[in-house]
């Protein structure tokens, strides 16, 4: 519901639906392949007893993936590509990613990988209508609508984070 209200705005031009379609499914797989990482990240950091151990091996699984497709790439003789960023503050996105993935892996133990999963999607929708409201990479400001969107997601966090109590047995 959330995403129909922040896109109300943008559906009077509807565009065709392949150009809608496997953008959104290849979302929707992504979502879940991160859903079952997130799983996954809190088993080996219950494991192990530290979240490090599930950073960790993220972060090695991914560079070793990285290097392989390079020497693949480098080995075919493909274009060399676009050059390095040079600023600093480039390279934060790696900084976080490593603090998402220790947070998430100690997180999804305590509160389960459906609401680990609403919350950080309605942390990233507060944290892009911020950047878009301060720095801007567009031609247009968040609207209503969107900020709408984003607020239903906070108040389906909230209603998924209510727990029933477990029923007592006698």
């Amino acid at each position: 519901m959330a995403a129909v209200v922040s896109a109300l705005p943008g559906l009077s031009g509807v565009p065709s639906a392949a150009t809608v379609l496997f953008p959104a499914l290849l979302a929707v797989f992504g979502g879940l392949l991160l859903g079952l990482q997130q799983a996954m990240n809190g088993a080996t950091g219950a494991a192990v007893a530290s979240p490090l151990a599930a950073t960790w091996v993220n972060f090695a699984v991914g560079s070793i993936f990285l290097g392989l497709a390079l020497t693949a790439k480098t080995l075919a003789g493909g274009p060399s590509g676009p050059a390095q960023p040079t600023a600093w503050w480039m390279y934060l996105g790696g900084l976080c990613g490593v603090v998402f993935i220790g947070t998430a892996a100690v997180l999804v133990r305590r509160i389960g990988v459906l609401l680990l999963g609403m919350a950080s999607i309605a942390g990233q929708l507060a944290g892009s209508i911020v950047l878009d409201a301060v720095l801007p990479s567009g031609d247009h400001a968040p609207g209503a609508f969107t900020v709408a969107g984003a607020l239903l997601t906070f108040a389906a966090v909230s209603i998924a984070a209510r727990r029933t109590p477990a029923a007592k047995t006698s």
